[in-house]
Formats: structure tokens, sequence, C-alpha cells
């Protein structure tokens, strides 16, 4: 009902013909206002039993058609008087007005700016505990997505693409294996770690971080409130994002226009993602740098985890 609502909302007013540019990408922003107004509208025509009612010995797979009638016309109707005044009041469809309303949260999501704030709350939500990425792209999710629809468009009409913060970066470039850049974390540890907490969780949560699940090191080491390893957990991600950022607004490496599964292991990711090798070997460096970032606060934290683990010996000893 939906679909055909905005269908027919977008169709009747162009005199020269349907308009098919706002049925991608462009279209989602007005496709959620019209879907939740539909779903609301209906909802309340059913509540206050406005439907063709059948008799009970009618089957439901025929009744059922009969029931959405009325709603349905209600809402072409509705849908076709706000477009009509939208139109005569501002000279844009709702598709197009909508559009408008969010081009600078789009102008601005797609700044370095914009992507370095959200790989800053993305991560640094996780030090009190709080899943950051699942806050953040609650908000930002759309955005990001309406920006990797523009860029797929563009790469089929042959055009050049314009958009660099797209949907999903951030276990792409920001987050290679899981939230703040875990699989450098996980071979830091490898490297340095001595204290038998950190090689045990090291060993049972590494291999899920090799696709981009982080959570065992989140709450086993843990990262929560944990003062040694804050820094380069937040840090990490950002110097990740300032690189993409630059290199891809350069034009050295390839933008994103295709949405890949999050699961797969970074470098493969953002290699599908952009069809450019060179993201690939970006992404390994970016790999080998946050390495050498962890490392002295890794130690630290190893280091402390250590005398613990001694006093405690110690202390079981004269037990």
């Amino acid at each position: 009902m939906t679909s055909l609502a905005l269908f027919l909302m977008v169709s009747c007013t162009f005199e020269e013909g349907i308009s098919m540019g706002f049925l991608g990408g462009r279209g989602l922003f007005c496709a959620m206002f019209v879907s939740c107004l539909s779903v609301a509208l209906t909802h309340f025509l059913m509540e206050k039993n406005i439907k063709i009612s059948l008799p009970d010995s009618v089957p439901p797979n025929v009744s059922a058609p009969f029931e959405a009638l009325i709603p349905l016309v209600a809402n072409i109707i509705v849908f076709y008087l706000l477009n009509t005044v939208c139109r005569l009041l501002t000279g844009t469809i709702i598709p197009e007005f909508i559009m408008n309303i969010f081009k600078p949260l789009l102008v601005a999501s797609d700044s370095l700016g914009g992507m370095l704030i959200y790989a800053f709350l993305m991560n640094a939500l996780w030090i009190v505990g709080i899943n950051g990425g699942n806050i953040v792209n609650s908000v930002m999710g759309s955005v990001l997505l309406v920006n990797l629809a523009e860029n797929a468009e563009a790469y089929a009409a042959g055009q050049e693409m314009t958009r660099v913060f797209c949907y999903s970066p951030n276990t792409s470039i920001i987050n290679p294996g899981g939230s703040g850049a875990a699989l450098a974390l996980i071979i830091a540890a490898l490297i340095v770690a001595k204290s038998d907490h950190l090689k045990s969780i090291t060993k049972l949560g590494g291999p899920g971080t090799i696709f981009n699940i982080s959570e065992p090191i989140v709450y086993g080491y843990p990262i929560v409130l944990n003062s040694f390893l804050f820094i380069p957990f937040v840090v990490a991600p950002l110097v990740n994002t300032t690189v993409f950022y630059l290199l891809m607004r350069a034009g050295l490496i390839g933008k994103m226009f295709i949405n890949v599964p999050w699961v797969l292991p970074g470098p493969l990711q953002v290699f599908l993602a952009t069809l450019d090798w060179k993201a690939f070997v970006v992404h390994i460096l970016l790999i080998v740098l946050d390495v050498f970032m962890y490392l002295p606060f890794v130690k630290m934290y190893d280091n402390q985890l250590l005398k613990e683990q001694g006093i405690a010996l110690e202390q079981e000893k004269e037990s």
C-alpha cells in the first residue's frame, strides 16, 4: 500500500510521465515519511472500523483485500493532496522537498569532521559500556545509506562518485576487526602480553576479530572503564578515518559504492566495497600502524595485570 501511494504521488505530479529518480536512494527519507504516515492512517481507519466488512463465512484470503480497500484509497487521496499542496507552496514535490530539508545533514555527514565525530562516538561510548555502533548507526544509518546509493547511481551512470562517508564504513575503514580497531589490539597482545588474563582472553576472542566480532575482547579484557587502553581504542579509529577520507577525497583510492556484509574480513570488505586494490593495501598498512599505536598501552596494561597476578599467587601460597 505504501509503495503504491508513493508511486502514484510521484507519478501524478509529472505531466511528462513517471519519474523514477526518487524510487532509489534519493527517495529513502520520503519512503520513511510515507511509511510512518501510511501505517498511522491505516491503523486509525481499522481501529475506527472504517472498512468493508464481509460475513464471517467469507474466507480470510477473500475478505482481507476488501478490508484494505478503503484504507488504500484514503492513503492515495491523502498523499496526492499533500503532494499537491507541497507543490503549490514550495514548487517541489514531497520527495524533493524532504530531500532538500536533509541536504545540510548529508553535506555535513560527508565531511571529515562528520566522519571523525561518528568514529569518536562509536568507540568512546564503549568505554562506559554502551554499544556505540548501535547508538550512532540508529541515527546515521539512513544518511549513510543515502550516500552509498548516490555513489552506486553515479557509478552505474558512468559519472564521478562524490560521497566518501557511506554505509557501512565501520568495519571497512574505521574499525578493522571490530570496535576500537580490535584486530590491531589482538595482534599487539599476541606480541607483548605475558599475563595469564590477556593471553587467555586473546586466544578466546582473537579469532572473532578476523570477522569483526569484538565483543569478547571489549568485555573480556575489558575495554569498559579501562584507563590503559582508552586512548588507542579511540585514537586508532580516528587515524584510520582521517587517512581513508583524505585518500578517497583526493581520488587516490576508490570510493565505496557497494554494500557488503560487515562480517567479511576488513581488507576484503573495503576491496569489495570500492573494487580498488589500493584500498585493500591501505587497509593492511593501517592495521600495522594501529598495532604500533596499541603496543605501548597494551604493555603497560599487561604489566599491571602481571603485578596483580603476582600478588594473587603470593596470597594463594600464604593461604
